[in-house]
């Protein structure tokens, strides 16, 4: 299974223009996509719609949030969706704010919108999304998401953000103790005798 999001809106699925940071979307509407199925077979297709957070009025420029970085809680649809906003009246430099939610891409009333090649005027139901955690406006542009050490018997988040090849900025990285256990992992030997078989499903290195 392999998850993929858009950064924003597609062009498709936006009526609104881009070309200029006054008429930037104030909600984008993101397609997550699952792929599904094991190298060189048919692949099973699924998107749903994200709605991400209203961007933020600077003086008279208002910037639209994106999602930087999606990232698998397990073997179910359960993910964490890493939401930035610049709340600067600047393009590369200057303060974001960091948001990160949960999301359950098998929400049952959520509309798989594959077969809908735009959204405009699309009567879809989005995916909820639960505000786990939310930073201060003075990080930097966090662009990475993923599991680090476990800390005290518990999971930490690593969030990072380079530094776009310049001089005033630099390459960070912020650790976060969740509230998940750790969970010890172990890997899954088999054998058989005479014409028994195994079936594993799933295929793991380790569980």
């Amino acid at each position: 299974i392999l998850y993929a999001a858009n950064e924003a809106a597609l062009k498709q699925d936006d009526s609104r223009t881009f070309n200029s940071d006054t008429q930037q979307a104030q909600n984008s509407d993101i397609r997550i996509v699952r792929f599904t199925n094991p190298p060189g077979l048919s692949s099973t297709t699924e998107e749903k719609v994200y709605r991400a957070d209203q961007g933020t009025l600077y003086f008279v420029v208002r910037r639209f949030n994106t999602v930087a970085d999606i990232l698998p809680l397990g073997i179910g649809g359960r993910m964490l969706v890493l939401e930035r906003g610049l709340t600067q009246n600047n393009t590369n430099l200057g303060s974001y704010r960091i948001r990160i939610y949960e999301v359950d891409f098998d929400q049952p009333t959520a509309t798989n919108v594959a077969g809908i090649s735009s959204l405009i005027g699309a009567s879809v139901t989005r995916l909820n999304k639960t505000l786990l955690w939310e930073s201060s406006s003075n990080m930097d542009n966090v662009e990475a998401l993923a599991w680090g050490r476990d800390v005290d018997g518990f999971r930490t988040l690593v969030l990072a953000s380079d530094n776009n090849f310049s001089t005033s900025q630099s390459t960070q990285f912020h650790v976060l103790r969740t509230n998940i256990p750790a969970v010890p992992r172990r890997t899954l030997s088999t054998s058989s005798i005479g014409d028994g078989s195994i079936a594993v499903e799933p295929p793991l290195a380790w569980y």
